[in-house]
């Protein structure tokens, strides 16, 4: 009976996968002008009604990849930021954007679109069922770009160095390797072609080319403007640092 009831609800999560819709899920603003004002749209594709609210968050990326959120609201005015939606219903959201008219880099930020759940009142005759009562919740996370004028990204290796500082052979074999978006604008990294040249302990010179595993940390990441990520990478044999020569093609895209 039990594994009757998790294959019913596996069913219904599938079916309604796609219970709410955002449209774009990412926006360019400027700080300031028309474009400072732009209209997401909010469609409930149930068959029931919903319940949905709206919040902005900072975006951050930390040096390991992983996004940082912050709630950013007083940055913003949406309106509508909670919403009723009919079956099939669209509902136009404005957001204005409320911070500094001028910027000199690129912020980024998130658009939270989620469906909450609505208490409904049970009439005070109806009679309990003792069952267990469903909701499916459904988020939506899009991106806001506040950019001024002419932003634009710039990657950059800051460093190459082999991880720790007490000189072990363990330590010597992971190499980290720093990257920086030092432009004013994001961008995606695609499809990196690093290679690492070096002697080992014994005065051996080798040729790595890193693989696409190796460089999981970084390809496909969205540099923020002034992100830094740090990629390790584990070496087959410990290298000399004072040899180490890194030769890097990084692909950007928009």
């Amino acid at each position: 009976m039990k594994r009757l009831v998790m294959l019913l609800i596996a069913g219904l999560v599938t079916a309604q996968a796609w219970g709410l819709n955002l449209e774009p899920l990412s926006m360019r603003f400027t700080p300031s002008g028309r474009d400072s004002i732009r209209t997401f749209r909010v469609t409930n594709t149930q068959d029931e009604s919903i319940a949905v609210r709206i919040q902005m968050t900072s975006r951050e990326l930390q040096s390991n990849g992983e996004e940082f959120r912050r709630s950013a609201d007083s940055q913003f005015m949406v309106f509508p930021n909670r919403l009723f939606l009919e079956p099939g219903q669209t509902q136009a959201v404005r957001v204005q954007w409320r911070g500094p008219a001028s910027l000199e880099r690129e912020q980024a930020y998130r658009i939270i679109v989620e469906q909450v759940a609505v208490e409904q009142e049970r009439p005070a005759n109806e009679a309990t069922s003792g069952g267990v009562s469903l909701a499916f919740m459904y988020r939506y996370v899009g991106a806001v770009y506040i950019s001024p004028p002419n932003a634009r990204p710039n990657i950059v290796l800051n460093s190459a160095r082999t991880a720790g500082s007490n000189g072990s052979v363990v330590e010597a074999s992971v190499l980290a390797l720093e990257f920086e978006n030092t432009g004013s604008g994001h961008t995606v990294l695609r499809e990196p072609e690093i290679v690492i040249r070096g002697e080992t302990l014994s005065g051996e010179s080798v040729r790595y080319e890193l693989d696409a595993e190796q460089l999981r940390a970084i390809a496909g990441t969205n540099f923020l403007a002034g992100a830094r990520v740090v990629q390790l990478v584990s070496l087959p044999v410990p290298l000399n640092e004072a040899t180490l020569e890194v030769e890097h093609n990084l692909m950007l895209s928009k």
